[in-house]
C-alpha cells in the first residue's frame, strides 16, 4: 500500500517545493521521531462502532528534499469514506501540501507560511479558488497527531500552536494548548505494556487525549471530545 502510495505522489509533491519561504520559530519540533508505517483505528461512541481508520506515513524525496507523507482513511460505518493526505517537511513537520476528498468533493490547500491557497473541486467539475491570511507557522489539522508525538514530550511540556480546519470544516485557524498532563501504562496491539505520555491538545470546543509511547513516539489510543459527544480511537 504504502509503496503505491509513493509511486503516486511525488511527481505530485515536486510543485509545492521551491515556493515555500522560511517561517517562525516554533516549539523544536522533530519529525524524526515518527515512524514509518500503518495503523488501524476503531471509532467508537458510547461502545458502538462508528468506522474505522488507517494512518499511514512515509518519507519520499522530492525536489533534494525529504517529506512526510501522512494519509488518513476513514471509513464510516454508516457508508462514506474520508481520505485526508497531507505533506509535510520531513523533520520540522511544516505542512506544505494538503489534498482532503469527501465523497465526490477534493479539497487541496497549498501553504506557504503566512497564507493558504485553497482550490476545491466538486463533482460538477467547477473549482472554487480562494487564499486566505494564516498566522506565521499555521499547521493543518491533518498534522495534528503527529505534532504531538514529534513535540519535546516531558513533564509539565506545555505549547500552543495555531491549526487550519480545511474545508468542508467551517472551523478555520484555531490555537491548540498542548502539554503533558501525566503518565500512564498502556497495553499495545501485542498485548505489552508501554510508558506513555498522556497529552492534551485543547481546544476552545474541546480537544484530544493521546497516550504517547514514550520510546517509539507511536499513538497507543486517543479520545475526541467534540461538544457533549465523546469519540474514542483504539486499535
Amino acid at each position: 500500500m504504502l509503496r503505491a502510495v509513493k509511486t503516486t505522489v511525488v511527481g505530485f509533491s515536486v510543485l509545492l517545493i521551491s515556493a515555500v519561504p522560511a517561517l517562525a520559530q516554533g516549539p523544536a519540533v522533530d519529525g524524526r521521531l515518527l515512524r514509518e508505517g500503518v495503523d488501524t483505528f476503531n471509532v467508537s461512541f458510547a461502545g458502538e462502532i462508528l468506522g474505522r481508520g488507517i494512518i499511514s506515513r512515509l518519507r519520499v524525496d522530492a525536489a533534494n528534499r525529504q517529506l512526510l507523507l501522512q494519509v488518513h482513511t476513514w471509513s464510516l460505518a454508516f457508508g462514506g469514506t474520508i481520505v485526508d493526505s497531507l505533506f509535510s517537511d520531513a523533520t520540522s513537520l511544516r505542512s506544505l501540501r494538503q489534498v482532503r476528498v469527501v465523497g465526490d468533493t477534493t479539497i487541496e490547500v497549498t501553504y506557504r507560511g503566512d497564507s493558504a491557497h485553497v482550490e476545491t473541486r466538486p463533482s460538477s467539475d467547477s473549482t472554487a479558488r480562494r487564499s486566505l491570511a494564516l498566522a506565521a507557522g499555521a499547521y493543518s489539522s491533518a498534522a495534528l497527531d503527529a505534532l504531538v508525538a514529534g513535540l519535546p514530550l516531558a513533564e509539565n511540556f506545555e505549547a500552543r500552536l495555531r491549526f487550519y480546519y480545511a474545508p468542508p470544516s467551517g472551523r478555520g485557524v484555531e490555537q491548540i494548548t498542548v502539554s503533558v498532563a501525566a503518565t500512564d501504562r498502556v497495553r499495545d496491539r501485542s498485548g505489552r505494556e508501554r510508558d506513555a505520555w498522556v497529552v492534551l491538545a485543547e481546544t476552545a470546543g474541546g480537544g484530544t487525549v493521546y497516550w504517547i509511547d514514550q520510546e517509539t513516539r507511536s499513538v497507543l489510543k486517543f479520545d475526541t471530545k467534540e461538544g457533549a459527544a465523546l469519540l474514542e480511537f483504539r486499535r
